[in-house]
């Protein structure tokens, strides 16, 4: 809830080291061993240490590998995004590309809550990468409702669809879309929008980056943006919030999303 994940990291992974060191619980509890090994590699992906994530995955698939395959169905889709999110934010997309086709060819069912995740980050991806066309194909298969949607995956699963949509068509030129997909995204959150200062401000620049994209490359814009949000110590920083971040700095300094947002990541560990 605190996204404080470098609070949890030493505690769970001393507590697995426990674990990991008792035969019976390999043997006789493989499925909460398997889903201890995920929770790792999901924190150690939100600390922005990828290398450490990739490690716990592998631990996942010698185990899924030396145990029930039936393990793989449950876990193999989760392990495929994880490691293209993990790949994609070590600079290396052809792997990251590789393992997000690989989780979203998992499985059929569009109602399934990996597929879904699977969809959203390789939407993220995607951009990332500038494939903003591909991700209208993304957007047209995820055509239930935003209520279905809100109470299945959650919230910031909706947010990070809506708002990875509106940045994609305004790469896009649809200007007049995303400023109507922004304006419903505002009215919708507006509540959330009160309690949380650097969505807002990330917004509010946002706007005006497209309407006003003559000013985005002057100087007071930038120091007007970074005088605005509030900051946080950068081990603590989100990885999300970085990748939305580094958008506006890469329209700022007319530099490259991807190795903008690569750059701005490796600033932050």
């Amino acid at each position: 809830i605190s996204k404080d994940y470098y609070q949890i990291a030493p505690f769970v992974t001393e507590r697995y080291k426990i674990i990991a060191n008792k035969e019976e619980e390999n043997n006789r509890y493989v499925f909460f061993h398997l889903k201890l090994l995920y929770f790792i590699a999901n924190i150690f992906f939100r600390e922005k240490n990828f290398n450490a994530s990739n490690l716990y995955l592998d631990k996942m698939k010698f185990l899924i590998t030396n145990s029930n395959k039936k393990y793989e169905k449950i876990f193999g889709i989760k392990i495929y995004v994880l490691s293209a999110l993990n790949f994609n934010y070590l600079g290396k997309k052809k792997k990251a590309n590789l393992d997000i086709e690989n989780a979203i060819s998992g499985t059929k069912d569009i109602k399934n809550k990996d597929y879904l995740d699977a969809m959203v980050v390789s939407s993220m991806i995607n951009f990332q990468q500038q494939n903003y066309r591909e991700n209208q194909t993304i957007f047209s298969k995820l055509n239930a409702s935003e209520t279905w949607y809100s109470k299945t995956m959650g919230a910031n699963w909706v947010m990070n669809k809506n708002l990875i949509e509106i940045l994609t068509h305004i790469e896009l030129d649809n200007i007049d879309y995303a400023d109507a997909r922004l304006e419903s995204f505002l009215f919708k959150n507006k509540e959330y929008l009160k309690t949380d200062n650097r969505a807002s401000v990330f917004l509010k620049y946002l706007k005006i980056s497209y309407t006003n994209p003559e000013r985005i490359r002057k100087p007071e814009f930038m120091k007007s943006f970074y005088n605005s949000v509030e900051t946080k110590p950068a081990f603590r920083e989100d990885i999300y919030i970085i990748s939305f971040f580094a958008y506006l700095k890469s329209k700022m300094l007319g530099t490259d999303i991807y190795e903008t947002t690569l750059n701005l990541v490796k600033t932050e560990t």
